[in-house]
């Protein structure tokens, strides 16, 4: 196994550890990137989370969010990948939609630092212009 999936799998692994009742699914032999883990909702998780490894990038994915940390053995990198992932897991992390109508245009992952919400992340649309954005939703598990 190359180093960066071994990394992806240590990840998993502190994932699962933490929140050893998450039902989730490992695919170590993707057809699109070289490893993926898939959490679906469920009790406790409102929304489901995607993780995985396309080179030596990390992505973390949700239905309107990408954001993705590298290089993977960066050890700083590596933990606030895993900081992000554990954060929206357990709600210390939440996702801010702007949208219009049922179009996300922009999405940031926030950290809440000292009853701050501090951006960590942002991903876009393809399409996106910002005033035209007048919807504000927030995710966040609790």
């Amino acid at each position: 196994m190359k180093k960066e999936k071994e990394i992806f799998v240590k990840a998993v692994d502190i994932i699962r550890t933490r929140f050893p009742n998450l039902d989730s699914e490992l695919i170590l032999e993707h057809p699109n990137v070289d490893a993926e883990l898939n959490i679906l909702p469920q009790a406790g998780l409102k929304f489901g989370i995607s993780i995985n490894l396309q080179d030596d990038e990390l992505f973390l994915s949700t239905k309107s969010l990408s954001a993705s940390w590298f290089p993977c053995w960066n050890q700083q990198k590596f933990d606030e990948f895993i900081s992000a992932v554990d954060g929206l897991i357990s709600g210390t992390y939440r996702i801010v939609e702007y949208s219009i109508g049922r179009f996300v245009g922009k999405s940031e992952l926030q950290l809440n630092k000292e009853n701050q919400w501090i951006k960590i992340a942002v991903s876009y649309s393809p399409i996106f212009i910002l005033h035209l954005f007048h919807k504000k939703n927030i995710y966040q598990n609790i």
